[in-house]
């Protein structure tokens, strides 16, 4: 078995900004850097932080115009992998959160998987995170968050009562195809025609597409979604598409009574013969292998489901890549 290592790192939007000091450090006792394409300031700073690692673009020589990305993503996975079972570690780092709609990431896991070769993620900050602030949007309200060619592939209705954020809309007919093309005006019937499945003519939203480098900016254009049409000149594959919710009146009234009456709040609480509620175990709240333990006490039927389910979505996990290729 190889003693070599892989670690994926998240560069967020500006990797000299955004990397995390446990990215930092893995940067710094890696010995092979494999970098997605970033300007030369950014080469630069890896050159001193890596000291005497090999830095080497993974883009290079890939990205013809109409190559099909799976397999220009497996490719790179090869070469990564390749350089991990010559016993080094290598680190590979990636734009954004290294997970959001990134194949080399789970290709790359796969391979090692099947290589033996141990692997980490360090995640960064993704253009969500960065949406999040821009639009003041706090996802535990209730957030979609689905990649354009997904959502029209696949025939997804989405809820317009909870906010949504489509990704790479202007890539939505050509992801698996290397290069920007250029739109005609009817490019976005069909991801249109998806979106008026779930949302009115006049739903307003927002693209967005994020600053990447300390002297840019973000730019963020509002129109209706019957204008949607009028814009194929000027979405790129950088933008993304942010649709607020509409107000839901439905509410659980009893639900809203319990949470703003403590007296009520109570009668689902063990108390103590002060009649507070007795508090959690310190170390059940602050340790998750005391928490491992207390689960050891539930009923063995429970006990036995759990990692069965938790087999069954290992091997889940890995086909996913491959159902994502086929819709």
């Amino acid at each position: 078995m190889s003693t070599g290592s892989i670690c994926i790192i998240g560069g967020g939007m500006d990797f000299t900004a955004h990397l995390t000091v446990e990215a930092c450090k893995a940067i710094r006792e890696s010995q092979t850097i494999f970098h997605s394409g970033c300007h030369d300031n950014v080469r630069l700073w890896l050159e001193a932080l890596g000291g005497d690692a090999k830095i080497l673009n993974i883009d290079e020589g890939y990205y013809q115009i109409g190559q099909f990305r799976p397999d220009m993503y497996k490719s790179m996975a090869d070469q990564i992998v390749a350089e991990a079972t010559c016993n080094r570690k290598v680190v590979l780092i990636e734009p954004g959160s290294a997970m959001v709609t990134d194949l080399v990431t789970f290709y790359t896991i796969g391979l090692a998987e099947k290589a033996g070769i141990t692997t980490h993620i360090i995640s960064g900050i993704s253009s969500l995170e960065q949406i999040f602030l821009t639009f003041g949007i706090d996802p535990s309200s209730g957030l979609q968050i689905i990649l354009a060619q997904e959502l029209v592939a696949c025939n997804v209705t989405l809820n317009p009562h909870l906010d949504s954020i489509i990704l790479q809309p202007g890539y939505y007919d050509t992801l698996w195809s290397a290069g920007w093309a250029k739109s005609t005006n009817q490019r976005y019937d069909s991801l249109i025609t998806s979106l008026k499945r779930s949302f009115s003519k006049n739903q307003r939203m927002a693209l967005i597409r994020l600053a990447t480098h300390p002297e840019d900016i973000n730019h963020e254009l509002w129109f209706l979604l019957n204008d949607f049409a009028y814009l194929h000149s000027v979405l790129t594959p950088l933008h993304s598409l942010f649709i607020p919710a509409i107000p839901s009146t439905n509410k659980n009234s009893d639900f809203q009574q319990r949470i703003h009456s403590w007296e009520t709040t109570l009668s689902f609480l063990e108390l103590t013969k002060d009649g507070l509620p007795y508090q959690l175990q310190f170390n059940l709240v602050s340790n998750n292998r005391d928490l491992d333990k207390a689960c050891t006490h539930l009923p063995e039927d429970i006990q036995e489901r759990a990692v069965s389910l938790s087999e069954a979505w290992k091997r889940e996990r890995r086909e996913r890549i491959s159902a994502r290729l086929l819709v």
